[in-house]
C-alpha cells in the first residue's frame, strides 16, 4: 500500500493523516514476522509493530469506551492489553491467572502529556489469539472426620464399690487429614489424536525425541511416534530434553505461532533409549499441516540467496519443481553453510516447524534441520558433450556437513575448492588444468607456470576445441618437460638459449643482417644469378643522410 499523507502525533503516538484518495493499493502482501518481545519491553521502540507475548492475567477486567483492557504480565512488567469490539475476540474465559499467547500491534495513548506513558498491545481479531490455558483450580482441602463421642460413665450400684474409672484415652485436637488423592493423570494416547483435542486439554503421549531442546530455542523440543509429531514448550522446571530417547509426557495443549504444542511444567520422564524414526521423503511442495512437526527430508535448488538474521540463524528456499520450501538453520545448530549459494542443490532432512499468524494457518512451514549430518549441498556444474554439441548438467561437491556423501558423490569435491566455485568444464578439465601446472612446475617456471596451465584450460583446451594463440609454443615447453632433465639448473639454461636465439633472431632482422648473410652464402656457393657486383665494395657503403646523425645503409 501506498499513503501520502502528514506527519502527527495524537496521544504522543506517531500518526500519518491521509485521506482515501491518498491511498493507493500497491498489491497483495503478508504479514511481517512478529516480534518476540516481554511484556516490560513494550515501549517507544515498539510502537506500531507487530509483537507477540506470552504473559499470565493479572487483572479483572475493565470497560473502556475503546474496549476492554486487561493487564497482563510475564515477569518482566506489566502491560495493558485493549480488545476492541470490532475484533471479534471472545473475552468470557480471560480470567485472572489465565496464561495468554496473542500476537498484537503495540500502540499508545499517553493521556498523562509525559509522552511516556500509556503503552498497549491490541490484538486484531480472533486467530491473533494462540493460546489460552485457563488458571489452574486449586484441589479442595479434605474436611477433617468428626471427633469420637466419649462412652457413657456407668453408674455405680448401692452397695458395690465405687468402680475406678479407667483412665480413657487422651482426646486429640483435630485428627491428622486423610492425604488428598493426586491429580489423575489421563490414560496415554497417540500424538495424532492429542493434536485433535482443545486448546487447554490435559494430554498424557509418549513418543521419540527427535528435536531436542537447545536448537530453535532453549524451551522447543519435538517428539514423534507412528502416528503424528507434536512440539512441545518446556518450563522451567521441565529441564531440557535430548534427542535419542523415548519420552513419556503430561502437559496441557496450546499452540504457538501456528504451531500445535504440548506446555509441560514438569519434568518428562525417560522411558528410555530408542532409535529416531526414519525421515518421511517428501517433495518441497507438500510440506504442509498433516506433515507438521515429523522428521522429513527433501530435496531441491536453492531458489534463494541465503539470508541470516541478527541472531545468526540462515534462512533459504528450496525447490524440486513442485513448490518452494523453506529452510531455517539456527545458529546453535552449529551447521556449516560453506558452498550454501542460490544455484547450489541442497538435501536436507529435519523436524517440519511454522510461523505464522493467526489470519494464516496453512502457511509459514519450514524445515529445522538439527546438526551437520542434516544438510548437503552439491554445487550444479555444466559440461559439454564430446559430440554434437549437447550439453549436460552434472552435480558435483559434498556434503557440507559431517555426515557420509550420497552414493556416487562420496568423491566429488567439497564446494569450498576452487575447482568447484567456478564455472568448470567437468573432473576432466580439473585434471588437465592441474596437469598444465604441474608442467610448469616441472620446467622452473613456478606459479607463472601454473597460470599458464590454467589459462590455457579456461581458453578451452580438448578435444574438438581449436588451438588458441601460442598453442604450439606451449606444446614444445611441455613436451620438452616431458623430457628427464638432469636438474633445474639445466632446465633454466635451456631457457636462456632458447632467450638468446630468439634476441639474435630479432637483433638479425632489425639490421638487416640475415639479407647479407644470404647473399654472402650464394656468392660462395658460386650462384651464376648472383652478380659480381652485388657484393662489391661499392655496392654497400655507410653514408649519413642530412637529417640524421647516424649511419645507414644505402
Amino acid at each position: 500500500m501506498l499513503v501520502t499523507g502528514s506527519v502527527g502525533d495524537r496521544y504522543a503516538q506517531r500518526t500519518m493523516r491521509s485521506s482515501a484518495a491518498d491511498i493507493t493499493v500497491v498489491g497483495a502482501g503478508t504479514d511481517p514476522t512478529p516480534v518476540g518481545i516481554a511484556t516490560g519491553d513494550i515501549g517507544e521502540a515498539t510502537e506500531c509493530e507487530l509483537v507477540e507475548l506470552s504473559a499470565n492475567i493479572v487483572s479483572a477486567p475493565t470497560s473502556l469506551t475503546s474496549g476492554i483492557a486487561f493487564d497482563v504480565d510475564d515477569g518482566s512488567g506489566s502491560v495493558r492489553l485493549l480488545v476492541a469490539p470490532g475484533t471479534g475476540i471472545d473475552t468470557a474465559e480471560w480470567v485472572r491467572g489465565a496464561h495468554l499467547a496473542l500476537i498484537g500491534v503495540a500502540g499508545q495513548r499517553d493521556s498523562s502529556g509525559t509522552g511516556i506513558a500509556g503503552y498497549r498491545v491490541m490484538p486484531r481479531d480472533a486467530d491473533d489469539i494462540l493460546e489460552l490455558v485457563p488458571p489452574s483450580t486449586p484441589s479442595p482441602s479434605p474436611s477433617a472426620s468428626p471427633s469420637p463421642s466419649p462412652s457413657a460413665t456407668p453408674t455405680p450400684q448401692p452397695g458395690s464399690p465405687t468402680p475406678v474409672p479407667s483412665a480413657s484415652p487422651r482426646p486429640s485436637g483435630s485428627p491428622s487429614p486423610t492425604p488428598s488423592p493426586s491429580a489423575s493423570i489421563p490414560p496415554v494416547i497417540e500424538i495424532r489424536r492429542a493434536r485433535a483435542l482443545a486448546t487447554g486439554a490435559v494430554v498424557h503421549v509418549r513418543g521419540i525425541v527427535t528435536l531436542g531442546s537447545g536448537v530453535v530455542d532453549g524451551t522447543t523440543a519435538v517428539i514423534q511416534d507412528a502416528s503424528g509429531a507434536i512440539a512441545l514448550r518446556l518450563g522451567d522446571k521441565a529441564g531440557r530434553v535430548r534427542r535419542g530417547v523415548l519420552l513419556d509426557v503430561v502437559g496441557v495443549r496450546s499452540t504457538k505461532a501456528g504451531m500445535l504444542t504440548i506446555r509441560v511444567d514438569q519434568p518428562p520422564r525417560v522411558v528410555s533409549s530408542a532409535a529416531e524414526p526414519a525421515a518421511l521423503v517428501v517433495a518441497t511442495g507438500g510440506a504442509g499441516e498433516p506433515l507438521e512437526a515429523r522428521l522429513l527430508l527433501a530435496r531441491g535448488t536453492v531458489t534463494s540467496t541465503p539470508v541470516r538474521s541478527t541472531a545468526g540463524n540462515v534462512a533459504f528456499t528450496i525447490d524440486d519443481g513442485s513448490g518452494p520450501l523453506r529452510v531455517t538453520v539456527f545458529s546453535a545448530s552449529g551447521i556449516s553453510r560453506t558452498g550454501l549459494v542460490r544455484g547450489a542443490f541442497a538435501e536436507v532432512r529435519g523436524v517440519l516447524g511454522q510461523q505464522t499468524t493467526g489470519q494464516q494457518p496453512e502457511r509459514g512451514y519450514r524445515l529445522w534441520p538439527r546438526d551437520g549430518a542434516d544438510l548437503k549441498v552439491y554445487a550444479a556444474a555444466a559440461t559439454t558433450a564430446g559430440s554434437g554439441g549437447e550439453s549436460t548438467v552434472a552435480r558435483s561437491g559434498a556434503s557440507t556437513g559431517s555426515g557420509s556423501s550420497a552414493a556416487n558423490d562420496a568423491r566429488l569435491p567439497r564446494l569450498g575448492d576452487a575447482a568447484v566455485g567456478s564455472s568448470s568444464t567437468g573432473e576432466a578439465g580439473a585434471r588437465t588444468d592441474d596437469a598444465s601446472a604441474g608442467v610448469g612446475r616441472a620446467i622452473g617456471l613456478g606459479a607463472m607456470g601454473a597460470r599458464s596451465g590454467a589459462a590455457r584450460a579456461d581458453a578451452g583446451a580438448g578435444a574438438g576445441a581449436s588451438p588458441p594463440t601460442g598453442a604450439l609454443a606451449r606444446g614444445a615447453l611441455e613436451r620438452l618437460a616431458a623430457r628427464s632433465l638432469g636438474s633445474r639448473y639445466a632446465s633454466a639454461l635451456l631457457l636462456t638459449a632458447l632467450a638468446i636465439s630468439v634476441l639474435l633472431g630479432v637483433l638479425a632482422w632489425r639490421t638487416g643482417a640475415l639479407g647479407r648473410l644470404r647473399l654472402l652464402v650464394q656468392r660462395v656457393a658460386g650462384d651464376e644469378s648472383l652478380p659480381a657486383s652485388a657484393m662489391s665494395p661499392q655496392a654497400v657503403t655507410w653514408g649519413t643522410t642530412p637529417t640524421e646523425g647516424d649511419k645507414r645503409v644505402t
